[in-house]
């Protein structure tokens, strides 16, 4: 816990460092899909990013992201599933790279590069059913919360209905890695795999 305070804590302090000098601001919503390692499934992936620079080609910011997915695991000693419920949400600072203006140029490719922490609940809950020898067993549930360090690279490209004035949206594609080891006591999960998503972005420079 005090190291993701330190990450936190250090990640704010240079972002809103550059919000007091910065003219452009830019903020992004995401919907999309990722994938774990483990469990190995895609599930839903979305994510709210909000930068700022004094320039529209090199920007800092805050990305929070959010996987979940939602699955049935059938066991030999029971006659129903059991069902799988997986949230995680990693608190990136990035760093994002623009080939263009989006307030200028209507096609904007664009690199980022982010780390941070992540935090995760992984619930299984067991309905309840009798064994060979009739023998009641009531449903219980096991829940686990996680933690650990989190980093990812993007790539993508956004197009906007630039018109050269002071406000601009776009929408675009992106896609990239995320690399995520979580820990919960002796237990380990990783979280660790692509990611695709869409992007609608609504950018502004105040200068």
């Amino acid at each position: 816990m005090k190291k993701s305070i330190l990450i936190l804590a250090t990640a704010s302090m240079v972002l809103f460092t550059g919000a007091a000098h910065a003219f452009f601001f830019s903020t992004a919503v995401k919907l999309g899909t990722s994938r774990a390692a483990d469990p190995g499934r895609w599930g839903f992936n979305m994510g709210v990013q909000m930068e700022v620079s004094p320039i529209p080609y090199l920007l800092i910011g805050m990305d929070q992201q959010a996987y979940w997915s939602n699955w049935s695991e059938t066991f030999s000693t029971s006659a129903s599933d059991a069902t799988h419920d997986m949230w995680n949400s990693p608190l990136l600072f990035t760093i994002k790279i623009n080939f263009g203006n989006p307030l200028e140029n209507v096609f904007v490719p664009y690199i980022t590069g982010g780390i941070g922490y992540s935090w995760m609940s992984d619930e299984l809950q067991y309905p309840d059913y009798y064994t060979a020898g009739s023998t009641y067993i009531p449903s219980r549930t096991i829940r686990r919360y996680y933690e650990g360090m989190a980093w990812q690279a993007i790539a993508g490209f956004m197009y906007n209905w630039a018109s050269g004035s002071d406000t601009g949206f776009g929408l675009g594609l992106e896609g990239g890695y995320r690399g995520c080891k979580m820990e919960s006591g002796i237990y380990n999960k990783d979280m660790s795999g692509w990611i695709v998503n869409f992007v609608m972005q609504f950018s502004l420079d105040v200068r």
